[in-house]
């Protein structure tokens, strides 16, 4: 359950460092095809690549679906991720 943070009300970080760009790209289309959540990849010095999930960049409010689909599996000590 430790694979990811909210950076702030908005925008959700999902730890995926170890993903390949393609397999990145695959995520991003079943996140989008699936539960219509926009995301996109940043990468953290100029390397790392990280799923990001944000109110910035998308036409609708992804962030909160995102919290929405996830929020049913979260246990109760790591809620305050949410």
């Amino acid at each position: 359950m430790d694979d990811g943070h909210k950076l702030s009300n908005l925008t959700y970080n999902i730890a995926t460092c170890s993903f390949t760009e393609d397999e990145h790209i695959i995520l991003i289309q079943i996140l989008l095809n699936n539960f219509k959540i926009q995301a996109k990849i940043f990468y953290v010095n100029k390397k790392y690549p990280i799923l990001i999930i944000s109110k910035k960049f998308s036409n609708n409010d992804s962030h909160i679906i995102f919290k929405n689909l996830i929020k049913p599996f979260i246990i109760t000590s790591m809620e305050y991720k949410l």
